[in-house]
């Protein structure tokens, strides 16, 4: 059902979407523990569910903590840092 409202909504919307590159995150609070067997595909080739994404440079984690972010944002100054410093 779901897969077919979202092919049906990217026709309309003239959009196409490449099911091998896509992902699908499910957010909760940090008190809630969703553990969900989703089978989600899109012209039959399954959406692969992750725990955090990259989305526009932007960490997102099922929690939505900013400890991914954070942490990647973290690695990439202390590069800089480095490289200044020398």
């Amino acid at each position: 059902m779901f897969a077919d409202n979202l092919h049906s909504w990217c026709r309309l919307n003239k959009l196409q979407l490449n099911p091998h590159k896509t992902t699908l995150i499910l957010f909760a609070s940090k008190n809630k523990h969703i553990d969900h067997d989703l089978n989600v595909k899109y012209n039959n080739v399954k959406i692969s569910v992750v725990n955090e994404g990259k989305f526009l440079g932007v960490w997102f984690d099922k929690k939505m903590t900013w400890k991914k972010h954070i942490s990647e944002l973290n690695k990439k100054l202390r590069g800089i840092c480095g490289m200044i410093n020398r």
